[in-house]
């Protein structure tokens, strides 16, 4: 039998995760344009440092770190002309090439700038500058493609994620790794996984993705993003292509474990997705495909003595000139029972649509494929963190986002965040929850979530681990404007008693737009 779409979605008719009310009173307050080039990544990352009441936000379209301020009288944001941070610093420094910021974190003074070389597979550099003067302070070597730079909530250590990609012939694949900056000491830790490499049968049979050209466990691996514990212990990397988190001490750089995230059955009505763009509508229906977590974004909260994440899972391919994964469904040779079952995965208007894999989902190594991956899990997921290293899911948001978007804004339902149309990515990966941060208010927690795609905020309630809660859906975008916010990729929330204006904010930063937008939350 053909899978029918129809009586699927019949079957769901009215579960519904939007909600009746909005937990905020949320209104855009200002927006800085940092570029007129429209889809050059012109603010990517946006951090707040309250002591000086400053924005800082990377704009990779211009290869600077831009610094605003919100006018207390106009309510405008505004270029600092008071302070650039000065990236040309760095060069010289142990034959260091200016490539460009990828990454910014604040913490007691200091601003640390993640740097990758003009030649990617080459060491990157962490820079960090005075908050106050934005005169450089010192540098760090980290490893190749510095992706995500953070402090530890102490402020004792500096980490970045060092993603080491390769290039476009898949020639050259340096290794990911992680660096770790005591900063009272100016000692530096280069994290390596080379010590994995001869558990790369063991680390694949477990569902780590070790897929690379002849590549080693130490090539392969990605690191994309860090989230650190509480207590400035222990950091949580996310491994992007690999579908995995490695769990590392801090203080003494050890790798405790390489976790693999596994994968979610989409063919049941809460983790119902829409997965063809052929149709035109938001149809959003259980169906026999799995998606990969793959998270973006990670972040971490404490409940009594347990240290929870939570995962934007936006998925990601590998795609190089000298490499690619990525097909469409129907290209796979299938098994013939799989097909038998559900015919319409030799239908590109229908299940041969999605945007899948080559390199998983054959179980029994025939040459034939009996589970279909997807990238991503279209969600956030709630993960516990044991004192072995390892993690433990307990709990995703399930089908939430794609529903809430198809109910509140129909017409940006698996947009796409570059020209207007609905329905664009239900192939692939739908909305992206890609920004994450946590906050709490009022005695509350909260996870902010950035949808690169669509580019809402969704604003979940973590009262209960085991049941996240969407009460919010926050849109500044306006279906056949082409914003005025594209793409957001990162997002804050400002405490009122850090805001300079007294009252909380949320900032984001918009990499297709090219903007900036503070938001007043009250």
């Amino acid at each position: 039998m053909r899978f029918d779409k129809t009586l699927a979605a019949a079957a769901i008719l009215g579960l519904t995760s939007t909600p009746a009310f909005a937990a905020f009173d949320i209104n855009p307050l200002a927006t800085y344009r940092h570029s007129e080039n429209f889809d050059e990544s012109a603010a990517e990352i946006v951090v707040f440092d309250s002591q000086n009441e400053r924005f800082f936000v990377v704009n990779a379209d211009a290869n600077t770190v831009d610094v605003l301020v919100l006018d207390k009288t106009t309510f405008s944001l505004e270029l600092d002309d008071e302070c650039e941070i000065d990236l040309t610093a760095v060069e010289g420094d142990d034959g260091y090439t200016l490539g460009g910021p990828n990454s910014v974190a604040v913490s007691n003074g200091r601003l640390a700038v993640a740097l990758e070389d003009a030649n990617k597979q080459a060491d990157g550099r962490i820079a960090v500058y005075r908050a106050d003067t934005c005169d450089l302070w010192d540098s760090y070597r980290a490893g190749a493609l510095p992706d995500m730079v953070s402090f530890t909530p102490d402020g004792n250590y500096l980490l970045s994620a060092n993603e080491g990609e390769p290039n476009d012939d898949y020639k050259v694949d340096p290794e990911g790794s992680v660096t770790i900056v005591e900063l009272d000491t100016d000692n530096v830790t280069q994290v390596e996984f080379a010590s994995f490499n001869d558990d790369k049968a063991d680390l694949i049979a477990a569902g780590v993705r070790i897929f690379g050209p002849t590549a080693t466990v130490a090539q392969d691996l990605e690191p994309e993003y860090i989230a650190i514990s509480a207590d400035s212990s222990t950091a949580f990397v996310g491994l992007q292509e690999n579908n995995a988190v490695a769990t590392i001490d801090v203080a003494s750089g050890a790798v405790l474990a390489i976790n693999p995230l596994g994968t979610k059955n989409f063919n049941t009505p809460n983790n119902a997705l829409d997965y063809t763009n052929k149709d035109d509508r938001a149809n959003i229906v259980p169906a026999p495909l799995v998606g990969m977590y793959q998270p973006d974004a990670i972040a971490t909260f404490q409940r009594g003595r347990n240290t929870f994440l939570v995962t934007a899972n936006e998925g990601d391919a590998r795609d190089y000139d000298g490499f690619s994964e990525e097909v469409r469904v129907e290209d796979l040779t299938l098994d013939p029972d799989l097909v038998a079952a559900y015919p319409g995965f030799g239908d590109d208007d229908d299940l041969g649509r999605p945007k899948t894999t080559t390199v998983d989902g054959d179980i029994d190594n025939d040459g034939e494929v009996e589970v279909v991956h997807l990238y991503g899990a279209r969600s956030i997921s709630i993960w516990r963190a044991n004192r072995d290293g390892s993690l433990s899911l307990v709990a995703d948001t399930g089908s939430t986002l794609e529903r809430a978007v198809a109910e509140q804004f129909p017409s940006l339902f698996n947009a796409t965040n570059d020209e207007d149309g609905l329905d664009d990515r239900s192939d692939d990966k739908g909305p992206e929850p890609e920004a994450l941060s946590i906050a709490e208010i009022d005695n509350k927690l909260y996870a902010f979530v950035g949808l690169e795609r669509s580019s809402q905020i969704a604003i979940f309630d973590l009262s209960n681990v085991n049941k996240p809660k969407l009460v919010q859906l926050v849109n500044n975008r306006v279906n056949g404007a082409l914003g005025p916010d594209l793409g957001p990729e990162s997002v804050i929330y400002i405490d009122a008693v850090d805001s300079p204006i007294g009252v909380a904010l949320m900032a984001v930063a918009n990499e297709v737009s090219g903007t900036t937008t503070v938001y007043t939350v009250k």
